[in-house]
């Protein structure tokens, strides 16, 4: 028997979700004396992994029920499968089991590793197997917090190191990525997540977002991680001059993360941020991370920031621009 590859283009849902189905001890049905169970995460550690390798498979269950008891979870990664018996758990109690569970040899892509509470499907958690890898590089991947296609969406990675390297990917049609290394093994990078140009609407993929503040890379072949992209929001950025009237005209504009990459904006008859291939104005940020807004001026090598915004779909931020003549215009 093989399960179906996971779809990559699906239309909503959390990836690593919370069951709503509860199986009682023994199949029996509750009673006030009696444990009822839920299924409430599963989780790959890791959620990347080559064919072959062992992975750690983890669910976590409550006994919702009134009494003592103890139940079975299934854990099935295409044609492999690892059933794990729980030790008794009391009434109002949480616990986690884990067990190893071998990746099968498969066609590289992403695939579900479902959790079943006393043989019924309750939820899984998406996992990208590899094919035996065999070039050198960064291999990681991406998926939606909101289940929405990233494929085309970018990846910047950056070394920290004292010799400033960079590098840009696109995320192929199977959410996964490669990077050249940027420099020899034992460096260390951050990783960025641009998709502001893939989207000429809104929709809730991030047109930027903070993946890894720090990475330390060792191996020739280093494999990353999953990457989850989170949710963001349409977010309105105004710039105004000295005396609030709407500044219209600067060249570009960027929305950093504290990593230092950034998205770029023009401005409309309003001053509001707009990508130039949207119709309405308005920048798609995560609400936990913090970006700045800046521009860099016609002198000087240093952008000049006009503040700090925060992904929001119902607070409008407005800055002050001093002095816009000493910015390029458009």
């Amino acid at each position: 028997m093989q399960l179906s590859k996971r779809s990559l283009l699906r239309t909503g849902g959390v990836l690593a979700t919370t069951a709503t189905i509860a199986g009682c001890s023994g199949g029996q049905s509750s009673t006030d004396s009696e444990p009822q169970f839920e299924l409430q995460e599963v989780q790959s550690l890791p959620s990347i992994a080559q064919s072959e390798e062992e992975i750690t498979a983890a669910a976590t269950i409550e006994n919702t029920g009134n009494g003592s008891g103890s139940t079975s979870i299934k854990f099935s990664l295409d044609v492999n499968q690892s059933t794990v018996e729980t030790e008794p758990i009391d009434p109002g109690e949480t616990t986690q089991i884990t067990t190893e569970i071998q990746v099968p040899i498969v066609d590289s892509g992403r695939y579900d590793l479902t959790a079943s509470l006393n043989d019924q499907r309750s939820t899984s958690t998406p996992v990208d197997v590899y094919q035996q890898l065999n070039r050198n590089g960064l291999h990681g991947s991406v998926v939606s917090s909101t289940g929405e296609s990233l494929v085309d969406s970018r990846i910047y990675i950056i070394s920290t190191n004292q010799e400033f390297a960079s590098n840009q990917v696109s995320v192929n049609n199977t959410e996964r990525f490669f990077s050249e290394h940027l420099k020899n093994v034992d460096y260390d990078i951050k990783i960025t997540f641009y998709g502001g140009d893939n989207s000429a609407e809104f929709s809730e993929t991030p047109d930027i977002a903070p993946l890894q503040e720090t990475y330390t890379v060792t191996e020739d072949i280093e494999i990353l991680e999953q990457y989850e992209v989170p949710q963001g929001y349409r977010t309105e950025i105004r710039l105004v001059d000295e005396d609030e009237n709407p500044v219209t005209n600067l060249q570009e504009v960027s929305v950093r993360d504290q990593i230092g990459n950034g998205a770029r904006y023009s401005l409309n008859e309003e001053g509001y941020l707009i990508q130039r291939e949207r119709s309405e104005p308005g920048v798609i940020l995560p609400t936990d991370s913090t970006f700045v807004v800046d521009a860099y001026p016609e002198e000087g090598d240093r952008p000049v920031e006009f503040g700090e915004v925060h992904g929001s779909s119902d607070e409008e931020f407005v800055f002050e621009v001093s002095n816009p003549e000493q910015f390029p215009t458009q």
